[in-house]
């Protein structure tokens, strides 16, 4: 994800070795990395002209079209590849995750047989798991992504980024107890990560363990950078644990940086509630409720709680 750091030494991998294609390949990916698309295919024309046509080019210039804007160029590109180079894995992979991003079921279809025979092709790559994972995850095919998340997982068991969607995949399945060992070990696997440790301190509180919450929710807020759901998580713990005090300091700073999240605003009128501070809960509950849906249970709580103030 640091790709202005990636470009720089891609350039030194170039003036070393100007001569070989894979030099030109990684400058290309780290252009596209910025987003810079235009510039990258720059590059990987220059190099086909010069190099001649290959796989790899033909892959990356599909990934890059792909993500410039519409897929469907990318789309285009892949299969135009795949003509030249049947049993690409690669292109088969980047076609996958091409047509999973076009949002159409048909597509969607297409890009899981791409996605088996990338697997079929090259079945040491476990890349094209984690391509279809994320998708699986996102389109509630839970089974589906969870079996892919621990086929990858098997062959790179310290993967953050899967081991979270794991983690996502069992809490929304129901599994609170293996989501909680998912979370903690893409904590582990990724120390300045703030997401994995702030849904497991939501879980650790479900389960009773208010002590181990807050501490996962403090490292949260460390690593979070002033991010308002960290700092709600956090202040919902404080508000439990009877210390209206902390808990108003970082909901105050969350509800300017983020004032249309109503769970946030809920919270501060409670903790002004926790803190005598009855006048400030009631204008917060009252100018919230308008903006809950009805019989929802944000709204059925903004009413007990307005209900139950003195």
């Amino acid at each position: 994800g640091e790709g202005k750091r990636a470009e720089e030494v891609a350039q030194k991998v170039l003036e070393g070795f100007p001569d070989r294609v894979e030099s030109h390949l990684l400058m290309a990916a780290a252009l596209r990395a910025q987003g810079r698309h235009a510039d990258a295919v720059d590059r990987l024309d220059a190099a086909r002209e010069r190099f001649g046509p290959s796989e790899p080019l033909a892959a990356e210039k599909a990934l890059t079209l792909g993500l410039a804007g519409s897929p469907g160029p990318g789309i285009a590109a892949a299969r135009r590849g795949l003509e030249d180079h049947p049993d690409s894995a690669r292109l088969h992979a980047v076609l996958g995750a091409l047509l999973f991003s076009t949002g159409r079921k048909d597509d969607a279809v297409a890009g899981e047989r791409a996605i088996d025979r990338a697997l079929a092709l090259a079945p040491e790559d476990p890349e094209p798991l984690r391509t279809r994972a994320r998708f699986r995850a996102a389109t509630g095919n839970l089974e589906g992504a969870r079996a892919d998340c621990e086929a990858y997982l098997a062959q790179r068991p310290n993967d953050a980024e899967l081991l979270f969607i794991l983690a996502v995949v069992h809490e929304r399945s129901g599994r609170p107890e293996a989501a909680i060992a998912a979370y903690q070990r893409a904590a582990q696997a990724d120390a300045r990560a703030f997401a994995p440790r702030n849904n497991l301190a939501l879980l650790l509180d479900a389960r009773g363990d208010l002590d181990g919450a807050i501490e996962a929710a403090q490292e949260a807020y460390r690593l979070a950078d002033g991010d308002p759901a960290a700092m709600d998580t956090l202040a919902a713990l404080y508000l439990k644990k009877g210390l209206p005090d902390r808990a108003i300091s970082l909901l105050e700073e969350a509800h300017s940086k983020a004032p249309e999240q109503p769970e946030v605003q809920l919270h501060l009128a409670m903790a002004y509630r926790d803190a005598g501070r009855t006048d400030d809960a009631r204008r917060l509950l009252v100018d919230l409720r308008p903006r809950t849906g009805e019989a929802t249970p944000l709204r059925a709580q903004v009413d007990e709680t307005i209900a139950a103030l003195p």
